[in-house]
């Protein structure tokens, strides 16, 4: 005679069952999108959110694919193999558990677009800098301390993504990435912006909020073709009295800051989007400012002619 099982048993048994099942036809619609890739040659894969716990050793025979998308997965690791698919232009690891990236991911001569976001990476996969066909990169959401000095050899690469790390000093071999015209750093513990920032001079984007920055360089006045510039919460007293080199600018942020007052040559900006807010200005007065770049002009040229 069997034993009489409790509800709370013939529920846990229901719910295993269920995840068995879901878990089985997952394993299902993964070899078979697989298996339609390979009879029709498909140049894109994508096993997004599949609950895969490593790659598919079957996907290495895809030789032929140009786009590879793997993330929202649980992949602890990538395989030497990942070498095979050296036709691949865009590989999207994001959101796994990825600690390590082989070296044999130099071997993907072609690709352009690495996203490695949100996974676990300590260091800096050196591998990625003999890489150099690549002109985006995320490795935003990682433990990162450090950017190697071989990223110079990355020539081509157009947009960084380095936010939410453990950096606590700007990454200065950044700098040395002659075409780079995207950085984002935002969400870090930044405390200086270095004056080697200068020589990124086709830099357009620059994104270093949430960080611990306290003063606003002259040498970030040099990005002569820099056009949206993003310093909210950090903890920046004074602006440079330069700043009206940046002729191209157009977005501006700078709250949650500890400004007292600005310089007279910020009227000149051709900013049109200003973010201003939870800052101490006395000149132009904190209400004023947060109007718009019209009303601090205004402030500006109103004190000029009662002088």
């Amino acid at each position: 005679m069997y034993p009489v099982q409790s509800p709370v048993i013939k529920f846990l048994i229901w719910v295993l069952q269920k995840i068995d099942n879901f878990l089985s036809r997952n394993r299902d619609c993964v070899q078979n999108r697989i298996k339609l890739v390979k009879k029709n040659r498909f140049t894109e894969l994508n096993l997004r959110d599949c609950h895969l716990n490593k790659i598919p050793p079957e996907i290495f025979d895809l030789v032929w694919l140009q786009e590879l998308d793997l993330s929202g997965n649980r992949i602890t690791e990538i395989p030497e193999a990942i070498a095979s698919l050296y036709n691949l232009t865009k590989l999207n690891l994001s959101k796994n558990q990825i600690s390590k990236i082989p070296d044999s991911i130099y071997y993907l001569i072609h690709l352009q677009d690495l996203d490695l976001s949100q996974n676990q990476l300590t260091k800096f996969p050196k591998g990625i800098t003999w890489m150099l066909s690549i002109e985006q990169l995320n490795l935003s959401g990682n433990y990162l301390v450090e950017v190697p000095k071989s990223i110079a050899y990355m020539s081509n690469l157009c947009q960084l993504y380095l936010s939410k790390n453990q950096f606590t000093w700007f990454p200065e071999p950044v700098t040395r990435l002659s075409c780079l015209s995207e950085l984002y750093l935002h969400n870090n513990q930044i405390q200086k912006i270095p004056d080697s920032i200068n020589r990124l001079s086709k830099l357009t984007k620059l994104n270093l909020s949430c960080n611990h920055i306290k003063e606003f360089p002259e040498s970030l006045t040099r990005l002569a073709n820099l056009v949206d510039l993003n310093l909210d919460n950090n903890q920046i007293r004074k602006i440079d009295n330069s700043i009206h080199r940046l002729y191209r600018l157009c977005q501006l942020k700078l709250s949650g800051n500890q400004l007292e007052e600005l310089p007279e040559s910020f009227a000149l900006l051709p900013t049109t989007e200003l973010s201003i807010e939870g800052n101490i200005l006395k000149k132009p007065p904190q209400a004023e400012a947060e109007k718009g770049m019209d009303s601090i002009r205004n402030f500006f040229r109103t004190n000029q002619t009662e002088e």
